[in-house]
């Protein structure tokens, strides 16, 4: 993730939201409430499974939030379906 403080002319370095050492993560996708709450869900390889396919695209559907406009974010939460 990155931040900038004068509408896209220059940006903060990357900062990732999951280790960069693993498991993998992909896909993320913002969302921005009216109250101001960033949301970005996204595929987490959270039992890090190994197999035959990429390993980004596999585990599970979370999410994280932020309440300072991305300074600092929420823990993991996992989507639960049943």
């Amino acid at each position: 993730m990155t931040l900038s403080s004068d509408h896209g002319r220059t940006w903060t370095p990357l900062r990732p939201l999951e280790d960069p050492k693993g498991p993998e993560s992909a896909y993320s996708t913002p969302l921005v409430t009216p109250s101001g709450r960033v949301y970005v869900f996204y595929n987490y390889n959270g039992d890090n499974f190994r197999g035959r396919s990429r390993s980004d695209s596999l585990g599970w559907f979370v999410y994280r939030y932020s309440d300072d406009h991305g300074l600092t974010w929420s823990d993991l939460s996992v989507f639960r379906c049943g």
